[in-house]
């Protein structure tokens, strides 16, 4: 294990090493401005192409890869600007207002992603995306629904979960450890909150005999 770390820290320092002194060459030429987002910007690709490549050698998942990686570089070099116009328009970035235009941005940009990921080829990918901004029709959605094999039990279960994870999700965005909370409560509440949680589990989990499991994304790779 020691060996393991030593080559680990070996690698890393080699690779950041290159790295900082293109920086620096960077720095020389064209100013800080520009020279803070090589490494970053470097570092980012690696990690975002290894990403890609990790789920499976196929063309989509270097696009899923690029795709995020392309994101987040634009959303760097135009961190400075969107600020100085935010302040300059008097926009608050804490509001609930400009919080819900930055969940709905993430959510199609997660959603287009896992579009791209999903598809068998990339022609396939950009295929579904030009249809979906130019022949969307909510009906067909409506239409699908009970191709999934859910019933309306089913959709009751889905309803329920995603509302507790919304609600959990609002409560750890205003900084509260349910968890911390829940361990203060008096043992007899404690314990009876947890068997509660295991028994809903048991209860609306899908196992047994006939029941079929939906091939994860990940085995079609």
């Amino acid at each position: 294990m020691g060996t393991f770390f030593k080559d680990y820290i070996f690698y890393t320092v080699s690779l950041a090493k290159p790295v900082k002194n293109y920086a620096k060459k960077v720095k020389e030429r064209y100013g800080r401005n520009v020279s803070k987002f090589v490494a970053p910007t470097i570092s980012l690709f690696c990690v975002w192409s290894c990403n890609g490549l990790w789920h499976g050698a196929n063309w989509t998942f270097i696009f899923y890869g690029m795709y995020y990686f392309v994101l987040i570089f634009i959303e760097n070099i135009t961190e400075e600007p969107v600020k100085k116009l935010t302040t300059k328009l008097k926009i608050n970035r804490e509001s609930k207002g400009y919080r819900l235009f930055q969940a709905i941005k993430l959510f199609i940009i997660v959603n287009v992603g896992e579009l791209f990921f999903r598809a068998n080829t990339l022609t396939d990918g950009f295929k579904m995306f030009w249809k979906m901004i130019t022949d969307f029709r909510i009906s067909e959605w409506f239409e699908k629904v009970g191709s999934v094999k859910m019933d309306e039990k089913d959709l009751i279960v889905v309803a329920i979960g995603l509302i507790i994870v919304t609600v959990v999700g609002f409560i750890r965005e205003k900084g509260i450890d349910l968890r911390e909370k829940i361990s203060h409560w008096i043992l007899p509440a404690r314990w009876a909150f947890w068997y509660a949680a295991i028994i809903v589990v048991v209860i609306f989990g899908a196992y047994g005999s006939g029941y079929s499991i939906v091939e994860m994304i990940y085995a079609g790779y």
